[in-house]
């Protein structure tokens, strides 16, 4: 090139990448000159020398934080963190915010705007009812992932009430390892409802002086559980994992009285 002044500007950055810093050397004893300002360099060439400039672009890679909460009622009166066992396993945690708890076993489905899963997706919430994904491209004013809920844990059903999926936009550089990653992640929390098993059982005190029976439907009148008949117990039905509703029961009696 002829001596003379050059300007480089750096464009349109690519994909999730933006500018971080420019710096330009000069070798040779022409005596060339090399300033910058943000993307651009001004350079007063002269003859026989050597310009070096290296853009450096930062890579934009956010978070998602996952909470999966629940309903559990042992939680009331509990300070929060206070582990929830069950059959000797931990279940949870209390949020010391009354009946309310922090979920273990909660599997979550992370996609991008393409539907394609994430790594780390498939993600399962720990003891402490959280899950962290990181390593997710952004760009611009914040890029969109999708997060559903496609296995609740044991005992519980996702709430019909809450958006499954969510959709959440991811804006700024975060790690999962991250001290401050509960201000800096993308969140999505999920509740679940605990579930319920219903039975129905009619015994006569004394054999054969009644033929009880109990029946129980939903608010839709669908039966979901049954005593059975006397003459055929094996008509007896229950059903478990039963949403929070409304459930009633029709008792029926006819007595056999002695002669």
């Amino acid at each position: 090139m002829v001596q003379g002044t050059y300007t480089v500007t750096e464009g349109t950055e690519p994909g999730a990448f933006s500018f971080e810093s420019l710096a330009c050397s000069v070798t040779g004893t022409g005596g060339t000159t090399a300033t910058t300002s943000g993307t651009t360099a001004t350079i007063n060439l002269k003859p026989g020398d050597t310009v070096t400039c290296l853009y450096i672009n930062q890579l934009h890679q956010g978070a998602i934080l996952i909470t999966k909460t629940g309903k559990y009622k042992g939680c009331e009166g509990q300070s929060a963190g206070s582990p929830i066992m069950v059959g000797g396993s931990q279940i949870g945690v209390c949020t010391g915010t009354g009946s309310k708890a922090d979920l273990n076993g909660a599997v979550f489905k992370i996609t991008d705007s393409n539907g394609a899963e994430v790594t780390g997706s498939p993600a399962t919430t720990g003891v402490d009812g959280t899950v962290c994904v990181d390593s997710l491209p952004w760009s611009g004013t914040g890029t969109s992932y999708s997060v559903q809920e496609t296995t609740a844990p044991d005992g519980y059903s996702a709430d019909p009430a809450n958006t499954n999926p969510q959709t959440v936009s991811v804006t700024q550089n975060a790690k999962c390892s991250d001290a401050t990653i509960a201000s800096e992640a993308a969140l999505a929390t999920f509740n679940d409802v605990p579930l319920t098993n219903i039975s129905a059982n009619a015994t006569a005190v004394v054999s054969g002086a009644t033929t009880s029976t109990i029946t129980c439907v939903d608010s839709n009148g669908k039966v979901v559980a049954d005593s059975g008949s006397a003459s055929d117990p094996a008509n007896a039905k229950s059903t478990e994992g039963l949403v929070p509703g409304t459930y009633t029961h029709n008792h029926r009696r006819s007595v056999t009285e002695p002669i």
